[in-house]
């Protein structure tokens, strides 16, 4: 009985030592004006996590393993940013800055015509 406890005991042991602790990115998205902005699309690169910022510009993901990443931030009108990120013994904090993306537009023209319509007058 004493055998199957310390084996118990052992593989209790060796199961801890493997699990990983986990860390938190964190930062704030703004543009070059140093405005904070919201609704941003946040994610990292090559895995499932992705959030948006809130109203003051701020994200987070927790439950990260240690490792490097690369951040990627979206919003529209705005150039996107890749960002590598090293996580490791600590919580990460990524400032990023967006600079507006200048898009030119064809020009659109748009026509319309009147149709044509026929009244037929018929006499009894």
């Amino acid at each position: 009985m004493k055998k199957i406890a310390a084996i118990f005991t052992l593989l209790l042991l060796t199961t801890f030592s493997y699990a990983q602790k986990t860390y938190t990115v964190s930062g704030t998205v703004k543009n070059a004006a140093g405005q904070n902005l919201q609704s941003a699309t946040v994610f990292i690169s090559g895995s499932e996590k992705i959030t948006m910022t809130d109203e003051n510009g701020r994200f987070v993901f927790r439950a990260i393993n240690s490792g490097t990443y690369q951040l990627v931030v979206n919003m529209l009108s705005y150039t996107p940013v890749k960002q590598n990120v090293i996580v490791n013994d600590d919580a990460a904090i990524v400032n990023v800055v967006l600079t507006n993306k200048q898009t030119l537009l064809n020009e659109v023209v748009i026509g319309a015509r009147k149709p044509e319509m026929r009244l037929t007058l018929k006499l009894l």
